[in-house]
């Protein structure tokens, strides 16, 4: 659906500190979303479209996210259902992969 919606105007959250967010299993929700998707759509979704609306310095922010992360490489790795976490079911991401 990011196609009909536009990769334009997807931003990506976690909804931290709310109890459904991803948090601590933010990368795994990344993986579940995200894998085998255009690295270029992706970092668009995950904070590029943010960094042009709000007007963020993405050169300043670069060291950051380099030491942060999550990589590309780390997020375009399909998540497979016996790494999903156990405590996972109450972030929406993984609604209707957890029981």
């Amino acid at each position: 659906m990011r196609h009909a919606v536009g990769i334009d105007k997807i931003m990506w959250g976690s909804d931290y500190p709310h109890k459904e967010s991803s948090f601590p299993f933010s990368t795994e929700a990344l993986r579940l979303s995200f894998a085998g998707i255009d690295p270029i759509e992706v970092q668009q979704m995950l904070g590029g479209n943010a960094a042009r609306l709000f007007g963020f310095d993405l050169d300043g922010l670069s060291e950051v996210a380099s030491r942060v992360g999550p990589t590309h490489e780390q997020i375009g790795l399909p998540l497979g259902a016996d790494e999903i976490p156990p405590d996972a079911g109450r972030c929406p991401a993984f609604a209707g992969v957890t029981a």
